[in-house]
């Protein structure tokens, strides 16, 4: 088991761009990267802290995406356990109704 107050590292990696950034874990610690997003194609960034020997601490992914020009769905996180209510907000420049579906679930509210 990797000590934590060894030196460690943190990298972030989304296509066109890829950078680690060594810190140590010794109390809080804050380590940001400016990550250009010139080409936004819904694909994941890829995140991590890794051990000095390179042996990964925590691993993590976030999709992407691009706020739609008509209509923009956003959840409160990415994932969610069976039976957890799933929380979305709606920003637009629609108008009409819109109907939700889920398993055992439907509901049309006007935009």
């Amino acid at each position: 088991m990797p000590k934590f107050n060894a030196q460690s590292f943190c990298r972030a990696n989304y296509p066109g761009y890829e950078s680690s950034r060594p810190f140590a874990l010794t109390g809080n610690e804050t380590v940001s990267f400016v990550i250009p997003l010139n080409r936004i194609t819904g694909e994941k960034l890829f995140f991590g802290i890794y051990h000095e020997s390179g042996r990964s601490l925590h691993l993590n992914s976030v999709y992407i995406v691009k706020a739609g020009d008509v209509l923009t769905l956003t959840t409160d996180k990415q994932v969610y356990s069976p039976g957890e209510t799933v929380s979305v907000s709606l920003t637009g420049n629609a108008s009409g109704s819109l109907t939700l579906t889920g398993p055992n679930y439907e509901e049309t509210n006007p935009l």
